[in-house]
């Protein structure tokens, strides 16, 4: 099992950020950490450099689910390629693009914050190389 965090930061200062983890952790140092993304009112994901490598794609079912207004999205890729995680609205309408870049083999975590949008059920997509897969969330707030 690799180490999957998450974590909300304040502002970034010199490519500093003070990373905030859920469960009671106030340990003080530094560690490498793979920015996801981040955007307003859209997620924040982080997730630690680390040589374990998963043997299948897979999306997993946000949790939690039913949300409001934060969800995490994981997901493992046994090879690197393109990864577009794309979140979209009842009518198949684009709300908006999670992550569309380049990620090496790995597991990895994405909070969706959908606090910008409205109730209703919501799709998100994960498209690699060959892999495609689609799983439905429900906001609720």
């Amino acid at each position: 099992m690799s180490n999957i965090f998450a974590g909300v930061s304040g502002r970034v200062v010199n490519d500093t950020a003070k990373i905030f983890l859920p469960g009671g952790y106030n340990g003080v140092g530094s560690a490498n950490f793979d920015v996801i993304g981040c955007g307003p009112n859209i997620f924040t994901g982080l997730t630690p450099i680390n040589s374990e490598i998963p043997n299948n794609f897979n999306l997993s079912q946000n949790y939690p689910n039913p949300f409001n207004p934060v969800t995490n999205i994981k997901f493992s890729m046994p090879t690197g390629g393109l990864v577009k995680l794309v979140v979209f609205d009842i009518l198949g309408r684009e709300v908006v693009t999670l992550l569309n870049e380049v990620k090496p083999a790995g597991n990895y975590l994405v909070d969706f914050d959908a606090s910008a949008l409205s109730s209703g059920v919501y799709f998100y997509r994960l498209e690699s190389g060959s892999f495609a897969e689609t799983k439905k969330m429900l906001l609720v707030k």
